[in-house]
């Protein structure tokens, strides 16, 4: 009687730990399949790239063609029609990506999946994408239970093995988004310093900017700067009725008007702080719509046209009064107070000699 009732024990005891191992063994099933890929683009969104740059990366089609194949494998073990399969609700997934976005916005709208247990033992369980969009999808996963044991080779005596499958699949998906949240203090710490030193380069280096200015360039960045992610400075400033003093040259005006001091207002423009890339070289540069103001005998004292930037700090623009043409250049006034750039004395004192080229 003895050796029965050990023998009985130690079955019961394997039933046990083989019941316990079921969960992890969910988990395991699906870390080479789908998580490792998901950590590796959630590792990618975590060093601020541009959403376009993230997804068209090698990290984002490999998550792209494990999840598609997950998906397929999924809708042998549980069939259905396509509008409650899984292969739509991954489609609807990667539907609601943002992949033409050029920076990273707020990260809760990275769209996940969820499972969600059924309320009683008679309904389905569900698949549910949380996005700006839900989709879910229904499934009888108790119909399936020994398919399920099977594939996981384990038997979850007082648990559903399906259940678990499916839950773990749900979070090996969404992992790429959750990624976020399990960078260290550390990393966190150091992306904080590298988004903050490139804000200060962004204020100490590209054009000084109006209150207007600012606020212009706000609205336009917008999505980008309401983000609760870190967000580097953005590429483009914007300008609308930006004052400025300008020397301007006018090869056909009276003598003694043809380098004289002017006003300036920029109607509207934008200026790449960065670099404008044109392939041979990366010089900042930007175009301002402009009018241009001084007092002329020989002329009409307003002059409309162009005006180029450059270096974030100086301009060179050309303009047209009733017929007659003109040249100016200008220098950041902001710009020219730091102790590293020219002082303005000296840039007047050289603009004759920089404008008479392009009388």
């Amino acid at each position: 009687m003895r050796p029965v009732f050990l023998a009985f024990c130690f079955t019961l005891l394997a039933f046990c730990v083989q019941a316990e191992n079921c969960l992890p063994a969910a988990k395991d099933y699906w870390t080479p399949r789908i998580t490792q890929y998901s950590t590796l683009l959630g590792s990618r969104l975590t060093q601020g790239n541009s959403y376009t740059s993230v997804f068209n990366s090698a990290e984002y089609a490999d998550w792209k063609t494990a999840i598609m194949e997950s998906a397929r494998q999924l809708d042998i073990t549980f069939p259905s029609d396509y509008n409650n399969s899984f292969v739509a609700l991954s489609s609807a997934l990667l539907g609601e990506l943002p992949i033409g976005e050029t920076s990273q916005q707020n990260m809760t709208i990275l769209p996940d999946i969820r499972f969600s247990v059924a309320d009683d033992f008679d309904s389905p369980d569900h698949l549910i994408l949380i996005g700006k969009i839900s989709k879910r999808i229904n499934v009888n996963s108790s119909q399936f239970e020994t398919l399920c044991e099977s594939l996981l080779q384990c038997n979850a005596q007082g648990q559903s093995a399906c259940q678990l499958y499916l839950d773990a699949w749900a979070k090996a998906v969404s992992a790429y988004k959750y990624e976020m949240e399990r960078v260290t203090p550390q990393k966190m710490a150091e992306l904080a310093f590298e988004y903050s030193d490139d804000w200060n380069q962004f204020f100490n280096e590209a054009r000084s900017q109006t209150l207007l200015d600012r606020m212009l360039t706000a609205q336009m960045n917008r999505k980008m700067l309401i983000s609760q992610t870190f967000q580097k400075a953005p590429d483009t400033q914007y300008f609308v009725a930006h004052p400025g003093v300008v020397m301007e040259y006018a090869n056909q005006a009276a003598d003694g008007e043809q380098l004289k001091a002017a006003l300036s207002v920029e109607w509207l423009g934008v200026n790449r702080w960065r670099g404008c890339h044109f392939g041979f070289s990366n010089i900042p540069c930007g175009l301002s719509i402009v009018s241009v103001y001084s007092d002329k005998a020989s002329s009409r004292d307003i002059g409309h046209g162009a005006m180029f930037h450059f270096s974030n700090a100086y301009s060179l623009g050309l303009i047209d009064r009733a017929g007659q043409t003109s040249v100016f250049i200008s220098v950041d006034i902001l710009k020219a107070f730091e102790p590293e750039k020219n002082k303005i004395e000296k840039w007047r004192k050289q603009a004759d000699k920089f404008l008479k080229p392009f009388s």
